[in-house]
């Protein structure tokens, strides 16, 4: 597809360090939307379930958490290893449903609560630790199939988790990359290896959507 650009940059080595990935999924109204059917929403849902999937198969001792954002952000599944939860996981990702409005702020906020260290709260975690403390690969997959409409700019959260070591994928879903938010999905991603490249993707049907979630399953090589 005209936009479709898979994120490179991850692997399934059983090398590298372990991650802790949260997964951001857009629950706006425009989520319920049938031109992918059933439903943007239910794509979504089946996207996370099929990373999921293949982390266990590649790196069981992952962690994967579940949250999604519409004026607020929801925690539906803090992480859990798939090695041992999948279930959990997946019966978290059935429960998400829609609200009002597209806050990606607080999806970031949110999932940032959980790419601390055990012991230290999130703004311990965002302002006094460095990158090379960390144990684990920290990681959010944010969702979007339109545009942040509700809260405070996302950029400056962003870029605080980006600091401290958290890569950021975006990938915008829908039937038009105009419809959706592109610019401001590609300021808040991370950056491919290349440090010029956006870790962003735009996906224009289902099952682009579930080869790219299997694909973001593996580890982040930088």
């Amino acid at each position: 597809m005209r936009y479709l650009s898979f994120a490179s940059g991850t692997n399934g080595s059983a090398t590298s360090r372990p991650e802790r990935l949260v997964i951001a999924i857009d629950a706006s109204p425009s989520m319920e939307d049938t031109d992918w059917p059933p439903s943007r929403l239910d794509a979504a849902k089946e996207a996370a379930a099929a990373l999921i999937e293949r982390k266990q198969r590649i790196a069981p001792e992952d962690e994967v958490g579940i949250v999604s954002y519409a004026d607020k952000a929801s925690t539906h599944c803090s992480p859990f290893a798939v090695g041992k939860e999948k279930a959990l996981l997946y019966k978290a990702i059935g429960k998400i449903k829609t609200g009002m409005w597209t806050n990606i702020t607080a999806a970031l906020k949110e999932s940032g609560k959980f790419l601390g260290t055990e012991s230290s709260g999130f703004v311990k975690a965002l302002f006094l630790r460095a990158p090379s403390q960390e144990l684990r690969s920290n990681r959010i997959i944010l969702l979007s199939d339109g545009f942040h409409n509700h809260g405070d700019d996302p950029e400056p959260i962003a870029t605080r988790l980006k600091n401290v070591g958290v890569c950021i994928d975006c990938v915008g879903i829908g039937g038009d990359p105009d419809c959706v938010d592109e610019d401001r999905l590609k300021e808040i991603a991370s950056l491919q290896p290349d440090g010029v490249t956006p870790r962003y993707a735009f996906i224009g049907d289902k099952s682009d959507l579930i080869a790219k979630f299997e694909q973001l399953a593996g580890h982040i090589t930088r």
